[in-house]
């Protein structure tokens, strides 16, 4: 079940966020608060689920709903896209070249990428998100404690766990990648599918995991409340308080700053996850195809980490060698981090980032005297390559073509449709480092639970592992998809235009702008960690000390109504 969920979840939604952007025509920021419903729906019932979930219906019991509300929100997921009018694309050498005489507007004869009633159909998309966070929570609580109870290596499966998902999500995002090259409404579109306008039938993929995770569902009722049934078993199912659990571990110090260490990381994980094919298109160049082929490396970047820290933790089972384990990583993250800095100067376009003459310009100016005589319109993007400048153009009507792209005053070269796309050194450069910071990231999750499992009593762990998840979506993951969504959006350049004259999907980014803004969070993210492991070795440390017993010489007390000596040691 974890295998099919992670494959919805990790690899199809975040392959398909830009593709979803440019259907409804909303911004990278609508985006993220999309993403951080799923981690609101989280949050809001984690806590709850964690004290009291094992405590009304068995552990294999909210499994089962958990993968109910997952079914359900993979259905919802697609909803939209069979509700909304079909997505279409004009591009047509009437209203593409100069000199066109049009008797109708192009928003009269033609849908823009932005369907009607948009608005709609994007709730339907909170909803789905929303539920599909809640349908997680007993994956990332009760079913850990589930595990925990019942083998005596819990943090070595809690890995394995980890490796089936990032499997998952690698699965989803090729799957995404076939989907893609897919119309979105199975009807055929005037562009291909590396323009800037296409969009795949992501929905296939979404259909296919909903159908099955909807097997799972009856198969997790059959498993027994425990696989176990001595004593130590049994003793296991009693609890303090609500109240007396959350005491203890807000005041475990060395505990709270192992969450805060999750909190950061889930800011990064969070957030450029969701965004790295949109960041892989417009920094790196790549098409929606190749990024999400992309996004099954980072993936498996995720798997082997998770491997590797899960195999970290069966070297030696000691708080202090965990810290020093994540210590380490934490250090290789931040030096794989600047990854960032690597990027290629793709999608050059004319009067949007560079002038006609091939100079960089900091504002729009499409007109210029080459097509002073065009009366074009901006509305319409349909973007032409002069492969021999390796400068894209607006439309051909802005690249002075006059009836045809074979007969333009403004370009040196052919034109081919679409944004011009070279090979690039620096993206070798990039994927390599992010495989290196994914797999150091990663890496911690196992030890960071197993850092935490030691320092906190056996009958906590659910409630603990409910607080973690807590906290990382709370102060995480929720705001994590915004500030990149945010960034993304405060980077943009060029806004897909619609008809009500509202601005749609981002369609071109400052490249400068975006790649330093998101280096500052990742550096920044990456620090702080590094500061609170070591603050928490110390802590413990220190704590471990004041523990240990002082050595006193006393004296024997002899009773001597008995002809046994008792030794009594005061």
């Amino acid at each position: 079940m974890t295998y099919f969920e992670s494959t919805g979840n990790i690899g199809i939604t975040a392959a398909t966020n830009p593709v979803r952007e440019r259907q409804f025509g909303y911004s990278s920021t609508i985006s993220g608060l999309l993403v951080m419903c799923f981690d609101a729906g989280f949050v809001a019932l984690t806590l709850p689920f964690g004290y009291y979930g094992a405590r009304i219906f068995t552990k294999p019991q909210w499994c089962s709903f958990g993968a109910f509300l997952i079914f359900l929100s993979f259905l919802l997921l697609c909803m939209p896209t069979f509700l909304s009018p079909d997505y279409s694309i004009t591009f047509s050498e009437e209203y593409s070249t100069c000199g066109s005489q049009r008797n109708v507007s192009f928003c009269t004869s033609s849908a823009s990428s932005k369907n009607t009633n948009s608005k709609t159909f994007v709730f339907l998309l909170f909803i789905g998100f929303a539920l599909l966070g809640i349908g997680n929570i007993p994956q990332n609580t009760i079913a850990i404690q589930y595990i925990e109870e019942n083998s005596s290596m819990g943090g070595f499966y809690f890995g394995v766990m980890q490796s089936v998902r990032s499997i998952g999500g690698i699965s989803g995002a090729i799957i995404a990648a076939i989907t893609l090259q897919v119309p979105i409404n199975l009807k055929e579109l005037p562009v291909s599918s590396t323009h800037l306008l296409w969009v795949g039938a992501y929905w296939i993929g979404f259909l296919y995991t909903s159908i099955a995770v909807a097997v799972f569902v009856p198969i997790l009722l059959i498993f027994p409340k425990s696989f176990k049934t001595d004593e130590k078993t049994k003793a296991s199912d009693s609890y303090d308080g609500f109240l007396l659990q959350a005491k203890s571990l807000l005041f475990n110090i060395p505990f709270l700053l192992l969450n805060l260490t999750s909190v950061t990381e889930a800011i990064v994980f969070a957030g450029f996850f969701n965004f790295s094919t949109k960041y892989f298109q417009d920094v790196l160049g790549f098409s929606t195809d190749v990024a999400s082929y992309v996004l099954a490396i980072m993936i498996l970047a995720a798997a082997l980490g998770s491997i590797i820290g899960a195999g970290f933790t069966k070297i030696r089972n000691h708080f202090s060698y965990f810290l020093s384990m994540l210590i380490g990583l934490s250090f290789l993250q931040l030096v794989a981090g600047h990854f960032i800095l690597f990027k290629c100067n793709s999608r050059a376009v004319a009067g949007i980032n560079l002038d006609y003459s091939g100079a960089a310009i900091n504002e729009v100016q499409l007109n210029s005297t080459c097509n002073s005589k065009c009366k074009c319109d901006e509305e319409l993007f349909q973007p032409v390559c002069d492969t021999k400048a390796n400068i894209a153009y607006y439309s051909g009507c802005y690249a002075g073509c006059v009836g045809s792209t074979a007969n333009c005053t403004c370009v040196i070269g052919p034109l081919v449709q679409g944004t011009c796309s070279e090979p690039c050194f620096n993206m070798y450069i990039s994927i390599s480092m992010i495989f290196i910071f994914v797999v150091s990231m990663v890496g911690k999750i196992p030890l960071g639970i197993a850092a935490s499992i030691k320092i906190i009593n056996v009958d906590h762990i659910s409630f603990a592992m409910a607080a973690i998840n807590f906290g990382q979506r709370l102060s995480g993951m929720i705001p994590g998809p915004i500030i990149f969504g945010y960034l993304f959006d405060w980077s943009c350049i060029l806004w897909q235009r619609s008809c009500d004259d509202t601005e749609g999907s981002c369609l071109l980014v400052d490249q400068t702008k975006l790649t330093w803004s998101v280096y500052s969070v990742i550096m920044t993210c990456c620090i702080f960690p590094i500061i609170f492991y070591f603050l928490a070795f110390l802590i413990r440390k220190k704590k471990n000390k004041d523990k240990k017993p002082s050595i006193i010489a006393v004296s024997p007390v002899i009773d001597n109504t008995d002809k046994n000596h008792v030794v009594s040691i005061f």
